[in-house]
């Protein structure tokens, strides 16, 4: 059975979401929807130094979760709609086929050719296009910044800088510049 957005659904859907719900609504989602992405290629260099340094595994978009979570905001805060999940908290790839097979934006966009919904069609459509926006917007700039190499090297350098490798380091240093000093003197000794 296909989902047919109704005049009723139009008539007490939402048309504004506030800014500050969009805010930390789409950060949200751009924080579950960026994560390490397979690689489906090697590459000789970025893998050897990776393996070198243990680099983080650069981090990219999760476009079929982005598109499950973009649509419960369309149904659940427009449209007012109670999406059957089975877990309350995500949509299902079933439900979400459900939904997006019946092409809820499309709908909308016929609406908008009905003189009665058109202002009110108009509106939600706007403010959801906005809201996904600010969604790609966040996805991009966590992406920018986790996949920055200074960021990456930083976390690979944060991993190894634990009191017990500093302790060992000052050690190794301080073993390092007897050996040293011991050598110049023996050198001089030898002059």
């Amino acid at each position: 059975m296909a989902f047919v957005i109704t005049k009723e659904m139009i008539e007490k859907a939402n048309t504004y979401m506030p800014i500050e719900e969009k805010i930390s609504l789409s950060k949200i989602i751009a924080e579950k929807c960026v994560d390490i992405i397979p690689q489906s290629h090697k590459n000789p260099v970025s893998d050897r130094a990776n393996k070198m340094l243990s680099l983080p595994l650069p981090e990219g978009e999760l476009p079929s979760l982005k598109s499950m979570l973009t649509l419960s905001v369309l149904l659940g805060f427009y449209l007012d709609i109670d999406i059957d999940t089975e877990n309350k908290n995500a949509m299902t790839f079933a439900s979400y086929d459900e939904y997006a097979n019946s092409h809820p934006l499309n709908q909308l966009d016929r609406l908008k050719s009905n003189a009665e919904l058109r202002d009110k069609v108009y509106d939600l459509v706007a403010d959801f296009k906005e809201f996904k926006k600010m969604v790609d917007t966040e996805i991009y700039n966590i992406r920018t910044y986790r996949n920055d190499p200074l960021v990456r090297l930083a976390a690979t350098v944060g991993l190894y800088l634990t009191k017990e490798n500093l302790a060992k380091l000052k050690d190794n240093l301080s073993e390092m510049t007897k050996q040293l000093q011991q050598t110049q003197a023996q050198e001089k000794t030898e002059e």
